[in-house]
C-alpha cells in the first residue's frame, strides 16, 4: 500500500496555529543524488515533527518547499541511507540551499547560499558540540562534576542568544537544555549499569537535579529535535516506573500504555500534549501498527479535543486501523512452524520447482519498504510457476502481527516463522559469519540446491528476473 504522507496537511494545519501567517520558501538543488532518497523534518509552528517527508526533486534535481509560518521554522535534511545532512532555521521569505551528497566534509553537505542567519549558527553550534562530544561529559564519572558542567555550559550558550528576538531566544534556550539533558541521559544509563550503592544513588539524585534545571515542562522544549527521545528517556529512567511495569513483557502495546499513563500523570501543558501525540506518531513512523493505538488516541482526544496535532494523528490512526482490519487473503498460506524440523525439510517439499526465498521480520523497516515493490514478482512468479517462500525470523509472540503484515503487503505465497530446530541452519546457510542481515533473499533451483545464496532484492526486479530465469533453465 502506498504510504500516506502526513505532510500533505502542513499547508492546511498552519492555519490552525495562527490567524495571520507568512510563507517560508526553501529553494535548492541536490548534487550527486545517485539512488539516494532525501527526506526532511521541520517544526510546525515551533513543534518539531518526528514524521519525515520525502524531498520531491525535479528532473534537474532542484526542489521547492513552501510552508506557512508567522515566526520561522527549523528544517533538517537527511539521506535514507546516509543519515543527517544538515539543518537550518528559516524565517518568512526565501532561503536558498545546496545539498551535496558526496561532500568530503559532513558539515558541508548542506550549505545555505542565501538566507543565512544567526539563528542557524546558534542551533548548529550546540548540536555539533554534543555530537562531537566537546562537552567532556562522556568520560566524567563524578555526578556532581557532570551536573556543574551542564549548568555552566547552559549559561555559556545562553550568553550567545543576546542578539536574537525573544521568541527565538526562548526556543533556543530550551533546545540547549534538551541537548544537554540528552547527553546526560546517555551518561546516566552507562553509569547506572556500572556503579553500586551510594554512588548509584548519587547519580539518581543528580538526574533529578538535572530534570529540575532544564525545566522539563517548559513549552518551548517541543522545538528541540531531541524532544521525543529525551522525554521517553526521562520516563524510562525517572523512578524507574517504566522498567518496573514493562521490563518483563515483549508487548509494545503494553509499553505504549504504560508510557502514555506516565506522560499523562507526570507532564503538563504543551509538553504533555506533544509527548502523548508522539507515541501515536511513532507507531506511524515505524509502521508498528500496534493494536493499542486507536484506544490511546481516544484517550488523547478526551484530553485535547482541539489539538493542533489532530489532523496528523487522524492520518496516523487511519493507517493503523487499516492495517489491523486487513482482510486475510486465500493466496497467503500460513504453514505450521512446529511441523518443520530442518531447513532441508522446509525446502524439499518444493523440489522440482524454483523457489524464491525472502527472509524478513515485522520489525525490519527495510523489509517493509522492499515489499512495496513486490507486484512485478507476484505476476512473474505466477506466470512461471515459481514458489514464493517467506521466512519470518520473528518471535512466535509476534504471530498475529506477522500474519496481518503478510496480508497487508499482499505477500502471496508460503509463510513460516522460523523455529529453534533450524534457526542456526538458516543463519549458517544464508548469513555472513553466522549473522543474517535483513532483508535477505535467495533462489533455490529445481534440484533443491541454493543457486543464488544472495539474490537481488525486490527493488532490483530486472536483476532478480535474470537470476530467476537462470534458475529455471
Amino acid at each position: 500500500m502506498k504510504r500516506i504522507s502526513l505532510f500533505c496537511l502542513i499547508g492546511a494545519i498552519g492555519l490552525l496555529f495562527s490567524c495571520t501567517s507568512d510563507t517560508i520558501t526553501i529553494k535548492g538543488k541536490v548534487k550527486n543524488v545517485g539512488g539516494e532518497t532525501v527526506l526532511y523534518n521541520r517544526t510546525i509552528q515551533g513543534v518539531y515533527s518526528m514524521i519525515p517527508d520525502t524531498l520531491h526533486l525535479q528532473k534537474d534535481s532542484s526542489f521547492i518547499i513552501n510552508v506557512s509560518s508567522s515566526e520561522g521554522e527549523r528544517f533538517s535534511f537527511f539521506g535514507l541511507s546516509m543519515g543527517q545532512l544538515g539543518s537550518f532555521f528559516s524565517r518568512p521569505g526565501t532561503t536558498e540551499v545546496e545539498i551535496d551528497l558526496l561532500a568530503d566534509d559532513a558539515d558541508t553537505r548542506l550549505l545555505v547560499l542565501d538566507g543565512k542567519n544567526r539563528e542557524t549558527e546558534l542551533l548548529l553550534e550546540v548540536e555539533q558540540d554534543r555530537q562531537k562530544k566537546k562537552w567532556k561529559i562522556a568520560k566524567d564519572t563524578n555526578p556532581a562534576s557532570v551536573y556543574q558542567k551542564i549548568v555552566t555550559l547552559a549559561k555559556l550558550y545562553d550568553k550567545k542568544l543576546v542578539d536574537v528576538d525573544d521568541v527565538f531566544r526562548q526556543k533556543a534556550r530550551q533546545n540547549i537544555r534538551m541537548q544537554l539533558l540528552f547527553a546526560f541521559e546517555q551518561k546516566f544509563k552507562e553509569e547506572y549499569c556500572r556503579v553500586y550503592g551510594q554512588t548509584k544513588q548519587e547519580w539518581i539524585n543528580t538526574f533529578l537535579k538535572v530534570i529540575e534545571f532544564v525545566e522539563l515542562n517548559n513549552p518551548n522544549n517541543v522545538f528541540s529535535p531531541v524532544f521525543t527521545e529525551v522525554i521517553q528517556n526521562v520516563a524510562e529512567i525517572q523512578r524507574f516506573e517504566i522498567q518496573k511495569s514493562a521490563a518483563n513483557t515483549q508487548s509494545q502495546d503494553k509499553k505504549n500504555e504504560v508510557l502514555f499513563g506516565w506522560y499523562e500523570k507526570e507532564l503538563q501543558g504543551l509538553v504533555r500534549e506533544v509527548a502523548l501525540a508522539q507515541i501515536i506518531l511513532q507507531d506511524y513512523k515505524t509502521e508498528a501498527y500496534e493494536e493499542s493505538i486507536e484506544a490511546l488516541y481516544d484517550r488523547f482526544l478526551k484530553l485535547y479535543p482541539e489539538s493542533l496535532l489532530k489532523p496528523f494523528l487522524e492520518e496516523a490512526v487511519a493507517k493503523n486501523k487499516f492495517f489491523n482490519e486487513t482482510v486475510m487473503s486465500s493466496n497467503v498460506h500460513i504453514l505450521d512452524s512446529e511441523e518443520i524440523q530442518s531447513l532441508n525439510d522446509l525446502l524439499s517439499r518444493y523440489r522440482g520447482k524454483v523457489v524464491y526465498v525472502d527472509i524478513w521480520a515485522t520489525w525490519c523497516w527495510s523489509c517493509r519498504k522492499a515489499f512495496e515493490h513486490i507486484a512485478p514478482l507476484l505476476q512473474y512468479a505466477k506466470e512461471r510457476d515459481i514458489i514464493l517462500f517467506f521466512i519470518s525470523v520473528d518471535d512466535l509472540s509476534k504471530r498475529s502481527k506477522w500474519i496481518k503484515m503478510a496480508n497487508f503487503y499482499n505477500l502471496q505465497g508460503e509463510h513460516v516463522i522460523v523455529n529453534e530446530a533450524y534457526e542456526s541452519d538458516l543463519n549458517e546457510k544464508f548469513g555472513t559469519s553466522g549473522h543474517l542481515f535483513l532483508p535477505h533473499s535467495a533462489i533455490i533451483n529445481k534440484k533443491g540446491e541454493i543457486q543464488f545464496r544472495k539474490a537481488a532484492g525486490l527493488e532490483q526486479f530486472d536483476k532478480l528476473k535474470e537470476q530467476l530465469e537462470e534458475a529455471l533453465h
